[in-house]
Order: structure tokens, then sequence, then C-alpha cells
């Protein structure tokens, strides 16, 4: 006798409420462990009842991955099809109505992308996530986090599929929308929506850099709803009248890779600066914007190109946003690139500017900092963070009376590393630890006072000789 029909075996001397938390119970891990979807699933046979709350359980959440769908036989938008639309005679109950959260991923080197969202069952899946009487409320079609990961046009993805995301997209219980790594969105595609939480994102491999020119169509204009309470946007959207339909954003989060992109997030931050709650700033942009490595056995050659861009110039302070509860600063610091300077090693974030940033009285209880750098010719003694004073001035900034609601702060850093000529290989375990320790030692308070969390991660990019 199986699980659930040992449990359920006498289930109508059970109140319904009862049973509800039962499978509640079950269900809290269904979307990580495939058995607890399987004993959710041999409910479907013990009764109308049960079969219900599975039901209601099992399909909540959908997730198609091209990297599952990859290591598996089966088509997961082919099977999908036939639950959500069964053969004629069978008297099924409507799963669609059940269906609240859907993830389309796809991952590269595991699918083909434009394969992947050429299926044919693909837009007929969309079409069945709303109707007049129910709609799903949230729902993702985006790519890995890769610097590699292509960007498809929004014409390539065929007339159907374009029409069944604009519907859905319109669909009055639709709440949360990403699109990400689809360039060419028409103008009036959010027209007519109602979303609250929006992420539009594009791949950073189409950036525009000297002489390598890019797409005149590549900056995407496009009309957003008055709505839209949660924006994750990039350098690659233009948003029409954004002067009156951003004045009430709770959460913001951007990324910038050059100085007008910055300043057009800047301008977005003044407007809803009384409201903002939640602030996540990726800045790219420091002297020279991009970093390609090139990994050629036996060789690494490094190739810095961009122009320079001064966003830890353009900033502003952090007491313009009274009701800030949270904030993220994501900062890459490449290396420098030129004659005299093709071997400086790691430079050291610009604490100095983010001190006087924060220097004022709020109400932030998480704060999270994360670089990412890039080094030469590195020894253990490189970038200890000691050397600033600046770090140590935070620790005292952040356990004083200015930042009283403060729960946590996170400071991570990811470092590449290059040895060149003679430079010997580095201990990455070994260096990894210093760093780290170097790092606490600059946050006493913190540690003592508060949750403080201190992550440093080292690659090692080989050596040049």
């Amino acid at each position: 006798m199986s699980f659930s029909s040992t449990i359920f075996s006498r289930h109508e001397r059970l109140p319904q409420d009862i049973l509800e938390l039962i499978v509640d119970a079950l269900a809290e891990d269904v979307n990580e462990d495939n058995s607890v979807r399987l004993t959710l699933g041999s409910c479907l046979s013990v009764s109308r009842w049960l079969r219900h709350l599975a039901l209601v359980r099992l399909f909540r959440q959908i997730t198609i991955s091209s990297q599952v769908e990859a290591n598996r036989e089966g088509d997961a938008f082919a099977n999908l099809r036939q639950i959500l639309d069964p053969p004629p005679g069978l008297e099924l109950e409507e799963v669609s109505r059940y269906i609240k959260d859907v993830k389309i991923v796809w991952v590269k080197d595991h699918y083909d992308l434009e394969e992947f969202l050429s299926h044919e069952d693909l837009p007929f899946v969309i079409n069945k996530l709303h109707h007049e009487s129910y709609g799903a409320t949230s729902f993702a079609l985006r790519g890995e986090e890769s610097f590699h990961t292509d960007n498809i046009a929004w014409e390539e993805l065929g007339p159907e599929l374009q029409t069944a995301l604009q519907s859905l997209a319109r669909s009055p219980y639709l709440r949360t929308l990403v699109i990400d790594a689809v360039e060419f969105l028409p103008v009036d595609f959010l027209a007519g929506s109602t979303v609250t939480n929006l992420s539009l994102r594009q791949k950073r491999n189409r950036i525009s850099t000297p002489g390598l020119g890019m797409d005149p169509r590549y900056e995407l204009v496009l009309d957003c709803p008055f709505t839209v309470k949660v924006l994750s946007t990039d350098y690659s959207i233009r948003y029409v009248d954004y002067k009156t339909k951003f004045t009430n954003l709770t959460t913001l989060k951007t990324v910038n890779w050059k100085e007008e992109q910055y300043m057009s997030s800047l301008a977005i931050i003044r407007l809803s600066a009384q409201s903002l709650e939640h602030l996540e700033l990726s800045l790219c942009g420091t002297r020279y914007c991009l970093c390609i490595i090139y990994l050629i056995t036996p060789y690494i050659f490094l190739l810095s190109i961009g122009t320079a861009t001064n966003t830890e110039s353009l900033t502003f302070r952090i007491n313009i946003m009274p009701h800030l509860k949270t904030y993220s600063r994501r900062q890459i610091i490449p290396i420098a690139f030129g004659p005299g300077s093709i071997y400086e090693p790691l430079r050291n974030p610009n604490v100095e500017s983010i001190y006087y940033f924060m220097d004022f009285n709020n109400e932030l209880a998480d704060i999270y900092f994360h670089f990412k750098i890039c080094g030469w010719n590195v020894t253990e003694n490189t970038f200890l963070f000691e050397v600033d004073p600046h770090w140590r001035m935070l620790d005292e900034l952040f356990t004083s009376s200015k930042y009283t609601f403060l729960q946590k702060l996170t400071v991570s850093l990811e470092v590449r590393i290059l040895q060149v000529g003679n430079f010997q290989p580095i201990d990455v375990e070994g260096y990894e630890n210093i760093m780290k320790e170097s790092l606490r030692r600059c946050f006493p308070q913190m540690e003592s006072q508060k949750d403080f969390v201190a992550d440093v991660k080292v690659i090692d990019c080989g050596q040049l000789r």
C-alpha cells in the first residue's frame, strides 16, 4: 500500500481543513524533490477531493529548462499540452486554472535557443495560462546568467509565439513578467498590461565597443504601464514617458555599462526616491568596461576593450530615499590596460566614495556589496583591506546610531588573477583565506554586534610567459 493511500484510507472521517494541512505538508518541497511529486501524484487516484488538493499543488509552479530537457527522454511541452488539453471523452478536472507560476529557461550548450523556443506546442501552452476567469500570476522567459548567451530577436520567435506572449502580457491576472534575452520587442508590447513586477534585460554580449559597431535597433524603446512597482532593467531599454510612470517604484534593479545609462538609472531613482524600499545597482563601467578572456592552451590572453566611464564619480546620496530597506551594489573593477600599466596589480574598490555616499541616517536593514576584480602578478600581500582606512570607517558607520535598523552586511569579492612572466602561481585557497581574514579585521564591531558576512572567491586564470 502506498504512503498516500495509507494516510488517506479513511480520509472521509477527517475534516477537509485537516486534509488540506496534510497535503500542504507533503507539498512543501514539491519543486525540489521528485519523490514528493510522486507522493502527491499517488493522491490523484484516492478520491475526487484529494485529487483536487493534489492538482492544485502539483501544478501551481511549473519550470521547463532546456538543460533538463536535453538530459532526459520525453518532451515537456508536448506532455504539458496533453495535460492541459486531454483527449475527448476523458472527464478530467481543468488543470490550467491551478497554474500560477511558470518559468521557461534555456541554458547554452544544452539546447539550441531558436529550436527550444520554436517548439510547436509552446504557443498553445502559453495561451492556456490565462482565461476570462483565471490566469497565471507570474511568467518568466529567460536565459542562463552567462556572458556568452545570445539574445534572440522578437521576429525570430514566430507569429504564433509573439501573439501568445502579447496576449499573456495583457492578462489582468498577470502580476510578474520576466522577458530575458529577447531583443527588439515592439514598443506596444505591454500596452494594456497591468503587471506590477517587470524584468526586461538583454545579454551583454551585444554591448557597443569602438570599431565593432551595433545594430541601430538595439536600444529598445518600450511603453510601460503605470502599474509597475518593481522594475528590473538594463542599459538596452529606454522607456516612454518614464517621468510620469516611474514615480512610485518600490524596487529598482539596474545594470549600467556607460555614463548615459547610469544617468538614466539615476533619473528613475530620483523620481521614485520617496517610495523606493529596495535598490540594486550594477556598475560595470570603470576605466575599461569589458574584459574578454580567451583560453588558448597553453597560453591565456586578456584583452581589454571599451571606453572609460567613471561611474564612481556619478554618485548621489542615499538619504534621498528615506524609506530604503535594502541596498545592493555590484561593481566590476577591471585592470588598467595600456603603456606603463599593463602589469597593474589588483585595484582596491573606491571605498571612500561608498563611505560618503552612505554617511547619512537611514532605515536600511540589509546591505550587500559585491566586487569583481581583475589583477596581474598577485602575491599573498597584494590587496590587504587594512591598507584603506575607509573599510574600518564603514564598520564604525554601520554600527553607529545612523544605522539603528541595520541587521546584515555582506561584502563579497570575486578576484580573477593572471600571473605574468616569472611570477609564481598563487595558492588559491590560501589567498582566499588571507583576504577573508583581512576583510573581517576591518569590521570587528559588525561581527560582534550584527550579522556580517565576508565572502571571497579567487579564480586563477593561469600564467602568461
